[in-house]
């Protein structure tokens, strides 16, 4: 909050107008902060609606000044009259373009357009159950369904013969490649592709999966026995979000439902059932 609030301070200085969506007048949409709670890395990112950023380096530079714990800047630039978040192309303004985090003793690169939880101390706590429900036993294959950057992925990789992260994020799939690499794991593959039309692959392909991990209708599950032709999944909820991630999954036949109840932002309990056929998930 403190840095968002240096860079409104900073903006009548460097005359840099606030963006009206409405009338499609104005320079700034949005500003994110995204900071590593280990390493203390801070990141910031203003989303302009224009590629040209009047007096980028002196703006740039006040703000170091002013917060000199910011790790790195980063222009994204998303001129499009659509309400989104981030653009698809992006400037180094200052550092090297990204932060680093620790997560379950494994180090992430983490991008502008990459998706990171927002409270890693409880996802910690939370990929660490899923882990142990699911019970790896070092001849596993697991998938990594919606990876992003391959946090829960790479933090299985100890214990599986072979992980396989999917995701549709390819700034987030070139992350995950190169958290595999600093972490040097070998036993794991990233695709960047739509998580339920993978699986769906897999499946037509015959394709053996032993375990799940995944976030259909936003709910992480750790899915077991596949491969074994048992339907006993362990499903541990994490957040509720719409899009693509729920639809991939509810256009698919559900044919067994877990045996644990989970719960939403709400936290109204909710059974989850996921498709699963011949050992495999679509």
């Amino acid at each position: 909050d403190e840095i968002i609030l240096t860079v409104r301070e900073l903006c009548p200085r460097f005359k840099i107008k606030p963006y009206d969506l409405r009338t499609g007048k104005g320079y700034l949409r949005h500003v994110l902060v995204r900071r590593g709670k280990k390493t203390g890395e801070i990141m910031v990112v203003p989303v302009t609606s224009t590629p040209v950023f009047p007096q980028a380096k002196r703006f740039t530079e006040a703000l170091i000044k002013a917060r000199p714990d910011i790790t790195t800047v980063v222009q994204c630039i998303n001129d499009t009259d659509i309400f989104l978040w981030m653009g698809e192309r992006e400037k180094v303004l200052y550092g090297k373009g990204y932060i680093e985090d620790i997560l379950c003793g494994k180090r992430f690169r983490i991008s502008p357009k990459s998706f990171y939880q927002i409270n890693p101390v409880q996802t910690e706590k939370l990929y660490r159950c899923a882990i142990n429900l699911a019970d790896l036993k070092g001849t596993e294959r697991v998938i990594d369904a919606y990876c992003g950057i391959g946090t829960i992925g790479i933090a299985a990789s100890d214990k599986a013969k072979e992980v396989i992260g999917a995701e549709l994020n390819k700034d987030a799939v070139h992350d995950a490649k190169i958290n595999a690499k600093i972490n040097k794991i070998e036993n794991i593959r990233f695709f960047a592709e739509d998580a339920g039309e993978f699986m769906s692959a897999l499946a037509e392909n015959g394709y053996p999966l032993s375990k799940f991990f995944g976030y259909p209708n936003g709910n992480m599950i750790a899915r077991t026995g596949w491969a074994e032709g048992k339907n006993s999944p362990v499903a541990i909820a994490e957040m509720a979000k719409k899009g693509k991630r729920r639809k991939s999954f509810r256009e698919k036949d559900a044919c067994a439902e877990t045996r644990s109840v989970v719960r939403n932002q709400r936290n109204r309990a909710y059974r989850i059932g996921s498709a699963c056929r011949s050992g495999s998930v679509y």
